[in-house]
């Protein structure tokens, strides 16, 4: 077995994080330079926007949905600065799945809201069905019968996954394949995923379970690259010139920053 470092024998729980994080900071450098510009990027076309209505309408979900891509882009970042890759390429799959279902709206917004309603009305059903199968005798009737009442608003038989909502976003198939990539490595308890966990340089194999700064970069990569592509199209139908320039900039420095990493 590998030999532990002291300074993790409590995982990335340990309070050497703090000072291990410092000290690869200016190894970052560049990516958080990035990473700043991506965020106020982000926070301004959130805040130029903010469409008034009731929740369930086009404008107010996107807006709503907006907020998640930019939350779930400032863990994965937070998440990358202390070493934490697979949980950050868990937000950064968020951002990217969230982002579908912008484009979605953009695409068809009529459609798409019937098919996020049907999806919403289908998780409720659910959740119900499930909690009456643990609460007591008392209240499980009441979830039986809020469970069959969301299940009667559902339309779809099927509601959408991700890869349908990406498919009716008309989105690049490289979206895509970096979510399926993420799912993989990050979000499932899969084989790829349990890998992610194993040091098999030299002849030990030996458990990892604290930071991983040497692959920060990767998780910076897929963070910026969900958040760049959230920014996109939520800004779609109203981009003026000037920001389709800016965004185009963004990428670009993306491109650069990525040309001496393996993301996958």
């Amino acid at each position: 077995m590998q030999q532990e470092d002291p300074r993790f024998e409590l995982g990335s729980l340990s309070p050497f994080i703090w000072s291990l994080a410092a000290d690869t900071a200016p190894y970052n450098r560049d990516w958080e330079i990035l990473t700043h510009d991506v965020n106020i990027a982000l926070l301004n076309e959130w805040r130029s926007w903010s469409p008034k209505g009731q929740v369930l309408e086009v404008g107010p979900i996107k807006n709503r949905l907006l907020a998640k891509c930019i939350s779930g882009f400032q863990g994965a970042i937070i998440m990358a600065r202390f070493g934490m890759i697979l949980e950050s390429k868990s937000l950064s799959r968020g951002v990217f799945e969230a982002a579908f279902w912008i484009q979605y709206f953009v695409v068809d917004p009529d459609q798409a809201l019937s098919d996020f309603e049907s999806s919403e009305y289908s998780s409720l059903s659910e959740q119900c069905e499930a909690m009456a199968k643990v609460v007591s005798k008392e209240i499980s009737d009441k979830y039986a019968e809020a469970g069959q009442k969301w299940k009667a608003m559902t339309r779809a038989k099927n509601p959408l996954g991700p890869k349908s909502v990406h498919k009716k976003s008309s989105l690049d198939n490289a979206y895509y394949a970096y979510y399926k990539h993420l799912c993989a490595v990050a979000a499932h308890a899969s084989i790829s995923s349990l890998e992610s966990y194993l040091d098999t340089s030299g002849e030990s194999v030996g458990h990892i379970l604290a930071a991983d700064f040497e692959d920060s970069n990767k998780a910076y990569f897929f963070a910026i690259h969900a958040g760049l592509l959230a920014l996109a199209v939520y800004a779609n139908p109203h981009a003026s010139d000037v920001f389709q320039q800016k965004w185009i900039a963004l990428m670009s420095r993306l491109e650069k920053l990525s040309e001496e990493i393996t993301p996958f």
